[in-house]
């Protein structure tokens, strides 16, 4: 695997890639760009909560090409409002929204869980052009998690003001699995009965495993367990 500097890794974005140009240097901290500030109709006198992107800062994020190509400390943000977008600071301190037709993955660091996030291409049945969606595990059957973010405008004051005087951008997650060379995505909800269906035919074993590993299926970790020890037995 060979690495690039930042410096001819944006070379290779615009020649190969051809990366799109346009400017979105209106970000202003956890503000969207200014088009859709306009767009949305928001007020700078009403307070702002949530963000439309996947960590509201810029992140060190590691970008991985389908030829194994390598760039590391790429400054990046991912956008889950509306259609999702990997967007990449350049040196100058603009930023460009990156195709990602020849990328196998971007990697960012999560402070929050202080391990690494993948984010993948996936296309599928149902958007065969492609989303980008977090990869918690990947193997003959791979777990998926989708982050969608939509914006809730402030409510019109009430009496007793009891209105919400605050836009707001509230982020949805799903999970999903999927096999290998099958582009269908199957819906995983959450709770016992929701994962022994969308990972059939192994109850007993499932069972076992979550109870001796005391397994938290809240915890995005010890679901990636499960389903990994799923795949694992599938196999056999």
């Amino acid at each position: 695997m060979r690495s690039l500097t930042l410096s001819l890794y944006f070379l290779l974005l615009l020649c190969s890639l051809q990366a799109q140009t346009g400017q979105i240097s209106g970000i202003l901290g956890n503000r969207p760009f200014m088009d859709l500030f306009r767009r949305l109709n928001m007020d700078n006198s009403r307070s702002l909560r949530g963000s439309p992107f996947w960590h509201p800062n810029w992140e060190k994020g590691i970008f991985v090409f389908n030829d194994k190509t390598l760039v590391k400390d790429v400054p990046v943000k991912i956008l889950f409002f509306e259609e999702p977008s990997v967007i990449a600071k350049r040196p100058e301190g603009d930023s460009i929204i990156i195709n990602m037709e020849k990328i196998k993955e971007v990697r960012i660091f999560d402070s929050a869980t202080k391990d690494t996030a993948r984010f993948q291409r996936i296309v599928h049945s149902e958007k065969v052009s492609g989303e980008i969606m977090q990869v918690l595990y990947e193997g003959q059957i791979s777990l998926l998690l989708k982050h969608s973010i939509t914006f809730v405008p402030a409510e019109p004051t009430r009496a007793m003001g009891t209105g919400r005087t605050y836009d707001e951008f509230v982020e949805k997650i799903e999970y999903f699995v999927v096999k290998k060379g099958y582009p269908v995505l199957k819906k995983l909800k959450v709770n016992k009965k929701g994962i022994l269906e969308a990972l059939s035919g192994q109850d007993k074993a499932l069972t076992d495993y979550i109870q001796t590993q005391k397994l938290d299926l809240d915890k995005n970790g010890d679901l990636a367990k499960l389903v990994a020890y799923y795949d694992k037995i599938q196999g056999k």
